[in-house]
């Protein structure tokens, strides 16, 4: 396919599409009209099945990294957020730079940044990693039909044959052993503010219960009886 071949399929169907990453996982998601819903259902799927990963494309996507990077610079709590990570355990993914911007991506040459992420994909990318979620006008058995149409031929183990069907786990080496804990930080200029970092176990057994919102709406909440 072109390249943004299906930003502009979305664009005359009057849709759009977008991406983001959290801690843990990345969420790609788009809309379009009822009319061409399934069309764009099978040319999404592509992107899972059999992405282009065009090397051009990679190369200059670092231009938007980049400023995205410059942005989140200039922000406050982006700067407390780094500063605080800081003290993590150096064996932790908590202490490493985690978006990158154009001299980390760029130093390697196009062939490393191309070829790394590539890796990423196939060792990360498979159905037991993966979930779709499909909201339309058709009954659900048409739309749960389509997804597998359209994802079911994805190989378990990822086009490569070497994708792991359990996440990386995270939990160790532990980011803020005790030694690393109960410090306090003065962090000069912006305006009076308190962060406060403390570690929890791990909620993903829970989390269909989203037992995170409860804790911060606990310690968020400013009405009576608040903490």
């Amino acid at each position: 396919p072109a390249r943004s071949g299906f930003d502009r399929f979305l664009a005359a169907h009057g849709g759009s599409s977008n991406a983001y990453t959290a801690e843990e996982t990345t969420v790609y998601f788009g809309d379009l009209s009822s009319q061409a819903f399934e069309e764009g259902l099978k040319r999404f799927s592509d992107f899972f099945g059999a992405p282009n990963l065009n090397a051009d494309a990679i190369w200059g996507e670092v231009n938007a990294v980049n400023s995205e990077h410059s942005k989140n610079r200039q922000s406050l709590s982006w700067q407390m957020s780094r500063v605080m990570l800081s003290l993590a355990n150096p064996d932790s993914p908590l202490q490493w730079f985690h978006t990158g911007d154009g001299k980390t991506l760029r130093q390697g040459g196009k062939e490393e940044l191309v070829g790394a992420i590539r890796h990423y994909f196939d060792k990360n990318y498979c159905p037991p990693r993966m979930n779709v979620v499909t909201i339309g006008l058709d009954p659900l058995p048409i739309q749960l039909a389509n997804v597998t149409a359209f994802f079911g031929d994805i190989p378990q183990k990822g086009a490569a044959g070497i994708c792991d069907p359990s996440p990386h786990d995270f939990l160790n080496p532990k980011p803020f052993r005790e030694p690393l804990l109960k410090q306090f930080l003065h962090v000069s200029g912006g305006w009076p503010q308190l962060w406060i970092l403390f570690p929890l176990e791990s909620l993903k057994p829970q989390h269909k219960s989203h037992p995170i919102l409860y804790i911060k709406y606990l310690m968020s909440y400013g009405g009576k009886n608040s903490l």
